[in-house]
């Protein structure tokens, strides 16, 4: 079974990014993991952004980091199909995207990790997948049978790797110090009582058993095959991160952090041979997009008559439909819908481009239409918008979104204040402003300044209340 794994340091690091709030698609480009297509001569390399390179083998696609992975959401481990007509990418928050023939048989999406996860795996008939946790946790989806784990044990070392036995109900889990554990398969052996040069990053199933191998190159023989080299007497440019195997054991391929690809093989030299360099691309930019248009007749069909009508103080070609780009809570790239006037688009535009360069997290931007032009129902949904034909709450006077030239941005944690009450009600919490959540808007942090800069007022900045979500070009 060809199998390779992670580089713990690089996954040991994402925890850290996770836990800082930084983003871990930004940074240099580094290869995660390896795939031997099944023919024995191709192979797949995977970064951790979750972008494929293939190598005589058949490219069945990748990620678009910005769009597809959280801010602190790596691709950790990548596992083939049996025939190798698709492959499995496996993300630290237990994501799974099938590609080619890959069937999607579940993921740990949505569950209290304790650890993230590190490695993920196809079993033997390729029905199924394990996962596994820094931690030793295991999942198994598919044809994957739960075996055990060492989940809530005291480990020495954290796992790297699971390796799959004969069926889908045996494993073994490898830790950093070389330690092995087994599930339902022979223990054959581990590095665990030696004092190792670098730690073990990955491990790969051959010949009955597994190969064990370290930051250096070096690798540790646990099969039934014979030994075929390695890469610890060889000075490397960038550490390994992850083997691959043929089912035999009788070819196997080391893979650095630089895309670099060594070769070991019967009769071959034992310091290997070097395959190809495939070095990452550069690492991916996510670019501003501002689209303008008018109101033709498909828009104005959605936005009549729910937040405009006739009788509205701003008539429909006064009006502009606006794409723009932003992030949401979770880092990813999104494209959301506003509609506003003409002149407050380059205002605007100045804004956003401003917060989307910050990082500044915005939950969802739809029309306020998507609500019936309700504007608490928008706001409960902590939907951001612009124009909506309605008056200020409690009067007959037009809202500054009558005419366009307003904004409320995550409405739900910037709710409304105005003597002791609080809307959307839902958004009370966020009254203690001193909460640390995306989204939030406080002066001295970017978003106040990014307005304020084109001239638009802000509603934090009130007496007598407080509208923390507000935004308008006359300041109330």
């Amino acid at each position: 079974m060809r199998r390779a794994l992670v580089f713990s340091v690089l996954l040991l690091a994402g925890t850290v990014l996770a836990s800082t709030g930084a983003d871990a698609r930004v940074g240099p480009p580094g290869v995660v993991d390896i795939e031997l297509d099944p023919d024995g001569i191709g192979f797949w390399l995977v970064d951790q952004w979750g972008r494929v390179t293939a190598n005589q083998a058949t490219d069945h696609g990748g990620l678009e980091p910005f769009t597809q992975l959280a801010a602190d959401e790596t691709v950790v481990s990548m596992s083939i199909t049996t025939t190798g007509d698709g492959y499995w990418l496996f993300t630290s928050r237990g994501r799974v995207w099938p590609f080619g023939a890959a069937v999607h048989y579940g993921d740990a999406q949505g569950l209290p990790l304790n650890q993230p996860i590190i490695d993920s795996v196809a079993t033997t008939s390729g029905n199924g997948y394990f996962m596994v946790a820094l931690d030793g946790g295991v999942f198994a989806y598919g044809d994957a049978r739960f075996a055990g784990s060492m989940g809530g044990q005291t480990l020495n070392a954290a796992v790297i790797g699971l390796v799959p036995g004969p069926d889908s109900s045996s494993y073994w889990l490898i830790a950093s110090d070389g330690g092995v554990f087994a599930f339902g398969v022979p223990f054959r052996g581990s590095m665990g009582a030696v004092a190792l040069n670098q730690p073990v990053v990955g491990a790969v199933g051959a010949a009955s058993g597994y190969l064990l191998v370290a930051a250096d190159g070096g690798l540790f023989d646990f099969s039934i095959t014979d030994f075929l080299g390695s890469l610890g007497s060889r000075v490397l440019d960038a550490p390994a991160v992850a083997a691959a195997s043929t089912v035999t054991g009788d070819r196997y391929v080391i893979a650095l952090g630089d895309g670099t690809v060594w070769q070991f093989s019967e009769g071959g030299p034992l310091d290997g041979e070097l395959v190809a360099t495939l070095a990452p691309g550069p690492a991916p930019a996510a670019e501003f997009g501002w689209t303008v248009s008018a109101i033709d007749t498909d828009l104005r069909a959605r936005i009549e008559p729910t937040s405009w009508r006739p009788g509205c103080p701003v008539a429909l070609e006064d009006l502009r439909f606006i794409e723009v780009s932003h992030w949401d809570y979770e880092g990813r790239h999104q494209t959301g819908e506003l509609v506003v006037h003409a002149d407050a688009v380059t205002d605007l535009e100045s804004a956003f481009a401003r917060l989307f360069d910050l990082g500044f997290r915005i939950n969802r931007m739809e029309l306020v239409d998507e609500f019936g032009g309700h504007d608490l129902a928008s706001m409960q949904a902590d939907n951001t918008s612009a124009f909506n034909c309605r008056t200020v709450a409690g009067t007959t006077r037009w809202s500054q979104h009558a005419y366009g030239r307003a904004i409320d941005i995550n409405p739900l944690r910037n709710p409304y204040l105005n003597r002791g009450e609080v809307s959307p009600p839902e958004g009370a919490p966020w009254i203690d402003r001193t909460l640390d959540e995306p989204g939030m808007i406080r002066r001295g942090e970017g978003v106040v300044e990014a307005f304020t800069a084109v001239g638009w007022g802000w509603g934090g900045d009130w007496s007598s209340s407080k509208d923390w979500q507000h935004f308008s070009a006359t300041g109330v």
